[in-house]
């Protein structure tokens, strides 16, 4: 099996594929920094909510949570406790 398209254009199709790696990559090292994040924030003594995790957070890694990791972090510390 050959790794060329209709078109020929290998070159285009190894640099899709690296992109791809990439992104992948970067994705698990973020999944990776919010559940040590939250495994931290566990360890806390005051308790973690909605309103004061936007106060927290940039103390402890230095830039403000997206919306997408601020409901990963608050869902993950959630069923932790129950």
């Amino acid at each position: 099996m050959h790794t060329f398209t209709k078109n020929g254009n290998r070159k285009a199709n190894v640099l899709d594929k690296l992109n791809t790696k990439k992104q992948v990559k970067t994705f698990y090292t973020k999944l990776r920094q919010i559940n040590e994040l939250s495994d931290y924030l566990k360890t806390l003594e005051d308790k973690v909510t909605e309103d004061n995790i936007d106060s927290i957070v940039p103390e402890l890694i230095g830039r403000d949570l997206d919306s997408m990791e601020k409901s990963l972090i608050l869902a993950r510390l959630s069923n932790e406790v129950k």
